[in-house]
């Protein structure tokens, strides 16, 4: 009788956790899809999407978090002093509930959803810097290849402080002038890159909630899904800001006109940098 009760609890236990996953992976989704509806409200409103930077401030009456922005204080000079309310806040939403990670760092709140900025060579996707190297807004007639290929938002891993191969963006140790070379290298860092004398920082990732730079909440499309994120040492290239999740072979990806997909790690590189591209 033990030994029958021992199989089925072997049986058992496999579909339970099956089951329990299913039902995080659609709550993520279902995160996305807010967000998508939230995008398409603004632009509907303002004739444009937010920029990269500020798009989770800027969203945050269509998400019904009003009363967040009045914690915002807009005079002041500083982040601590602009944001110190709410660099503390979990936002309904904005964590994944896949993720083992904490979702506070260092008493900051983290988000588990980056904002697509293009493919890597240059600032060519779904949402504009919004200052800088490109400072037009983007809306969706300008969304080329069109809004139904075209990715908004994906999962990223938030950083927790540790040098997870997937949450931190690594150095790498000379400059690379060439891309691909520069891709390359990335994707061939190990599985504990610490041990094998890697350089990375800690904390970045996703933290805080606010803010979508490049490499904070701005991911791009140069590596496919669950690939580390990179730093080029000194190079004219700025970062691979690599989509990843704690899913098991991919992540989910919000499209422009709303659509959820789960994109597999092993998508083809050149069809997963045309999502991330508004145009030809």
């Amino acid at each position: 009788m033990i030994g029958v009760v021992a199989i089925l609890l072997a049986l058992l236990i496999p579909a339970v956790q099956a089951s329990r996953e299913a039902s995080r992976r659609v709550t993520c989704g279902s995160h996305l899809k807010q967000f998508g509806l939230a995008i398409t409200n603004y632009e509907s409103d303002h004739r444009v999407y937010p920029s990269l930077v500020h798009l989770r401030v800027c969203l945050l009456p269509y998400l019904d978090q009003s009363h967040v922005l009045k914690l915002i204080d807009f005079s002041a000079t500083t982040d601590a002093e602009h944001n110190g309310r709410i660099r503390a806040l979990l936002l309904p939403g904005s964590l994944c509930p896949t993720d083992p990670a904490p979702g506070m760092t260092a008493g900051v709140a983290a988000t588990s959803y980056g904002n697509n900025y293009g493919t890597g060579l240059g600032f060519n996707g779904f949402f504009a810097l919004g200052h800088g190297e490109d400072s037009n807004l983007t809306s969706s007639a300008m969304i080329r290849d069109g809004l139904s290929a075209t990715i908004a938002m994906s999962e990223i891993l938030h950083g927790d402080r540790t040098d997870h191969r997937l949450r931190v963006l690594w150095m790498t140790p000379l400059p690379f002038t060439d891309f691909e070379a520069f891709c390359q290298f990335c994707e061939q860092i190990p599985k504990n890159p610490t041990l094998f004398g890697y350089d990375g920082g800690s904390g970045e990732r996703g933290v805080p909630w606010y803010n979508g730079a490049p490499g904070m909440g701005g991911y791009n499309h140069a590596l496919p899904p669950n690939r580390p994120s990179c730093l080029n040492g000194g190079g004219y290239f700025a970062g691979l800001h690599t989509a990843a999740s704690a899913h098991a072979g991919g992540v989910h990806s919000l499209f422009g006109d709303g659509h959820v997909r789960f994109i597999a790690s092993a998508v083809d590189r050149r069809v997963w940098r045309d999502f991330g591209s508004r145009g030809p």
